[in-house]
């Protein structure tokens, strides 16, 4: 039976043609809205590596015509910290749920591997909630020592020296300096939930240097509990030790609030967009039907006249439309299979199959659900119907 829906199908390739592409054209958009939103919901279960609650992110920016002076982030921990509401303060480049950074690249043996490189102060790792699986953070300690102390995330360690590898005091070359490994935390997505994690390391930003950049952004953590008016209290205590400076207070769980609607903005677009297409394909797919159907009235009708049932003329159409719905989805498939071969696209093959599970099941149902009202015509077709088209 199926042999002979396929070579109906392909006597009738010029009448299914728009279908096919119809059904070709829904399963790949399917297919990359499913991938992108198994992938997002993946990044989400995973832990970003550090603690959100009652954390804030200060920034400061200085006249852009003059540089601050070496000590200005020692005396910007220190205003900070004399607020009764602040547990801890830390100081650091680049804050939490940005996507500003500053990256390095490592080409030793001829490879290539980029790591974001984060300044920070000692004490931000206690601050941020940081998971030390591995060694410590570096303090006044390691100030003077041959080499600058680094504390990397799991993903740098297994790129950089291989996965169960030893890592501490291990040497670690970015850019023209040999750094000196003082610690390995489990996870750091400075990003947020839905951001890849990549390698990273941090190096010491001493309070008593010299900032640059003009620019300052202080991780504090804050006494559960603590209102809107500790935000500008803190303010008003930092203008006063610094007139020249331009300051701004943020909560981290509304920055978070705001990395997840801007992530997450582009998938809810895409699935409104994939709502109407379907919806669109669906009507489409039902006129063809609809209309292949009436030139097929001598057809029917003379299976009728046969002796086939409404029951088999239903099975029929619905036969020739899920052969006709599993070709499109075997040709969008190998289709859909060329991008990552040509390298247009990484994807996982684990995603990749959950994808092309819903998305081929999504396809068989509207189709199915199209090819009622088709069938249903055609079942109550009559050979007499065949003798008047005569």
């Amino acid at each position: 039976m199926i042999r002979h829906a396929l070579k109906l199908m392909w006597n009738r390739k010029h009448h299914n043609l728009l279908i096919l592409c119809e059904l070709m054209g829904a399963f790949l958009v399917l297919m990359i809205l499913w991938i992108a939103g198994i992938a997002a919901h993946g990044r989400w279960q995973q832990p970003v590596g550090f603690e959100a609650e009652n954390l804030w992110t200060l920034t400061g920016a200085g006249p852009e015509d003059a540089a601050p002076p070496a000590g200005t982030g020692q005396r910007l921990l220190a205003a900070a910290r004399e607020h009764p509401q602040v547990e801890g303060a830390g100081l650091m480049y680049f804050p939490l749920y940005t996507q500003s950074g500053m990256r390095i690249s490592n080409t030793e043996d001829g490879r290539f591997l980029l790591a974001e490189h984060i300044p920070a102060s000692p004490g931000v790792g206690s601050v941020l909630g940081l998971e030390l699986v591995e060694g410590r953070f570096f303090d006044e300690r390691d100030r003077s020592g041959a080499s600058p102390p680094v504390v990397i995330n799991r993903a740098l360690a297994d790129r950089y020296f291989g996965r169960g590898a030893p890592v501490l005091d291990q040497t670690l070359r970015f850019g023209e300096t040999s750094h000196r490994v003082l610690g390995v935390v489990e996870t750091f997505r400075k990003g947020g939930e839905l951001v890849l994690e990549e390698p990273v390391f941090f190096s010491p930003l001493w309070p008593d240097s010299e900032l640059r950049f003009g620019l300052a952004a202080l991780a504090l953590r804050m006494r559960p509990g603590t209102d809107e008016a500790a935000q500008e209290e803190l303010v008003m205590r930092l203008r006063a030790e610094m007139p020249s400076w331009n300051f701004d207070i943020t909560r981290v769980a509304d920055q978070r609030q705001h990395h997840l609607q801007e992530r997450a903005a582009p998938l809810v677009a895409g699935a409104v967009v994939a709502v109407f297409l379907l919806a669109m394909v669906g009507l489409g797919l039902t006129g063809v039907l609809w209309q292949n159907i009436s030139k097929r009235t001598q057809e029917i009708g003379l299976r009728r006249a046969q002796g086939a049932t409404a029951a088999d003329i239903r099975f029929q159409i619905g036969l020739e439309l899920s052969v006709l719905t599993a070709v499109s989805i075997v040709l969008a498939s190998v289709l859909a299979a060329q991008l990552p071969i040509l390298g247009i696209v990484e994807v996982e093959t684990s995603v990749a199959l959950r994808a092309f599970v819903l998305s081929s099941a999504i396809l068989i149902l509207i189709s199915a659900v199209c090819g009622l009202y088709p069938g249903w015509l055609a079942a109550r077709i009559q050979p007499a119907q065949a003798l008047h088209r005569q």
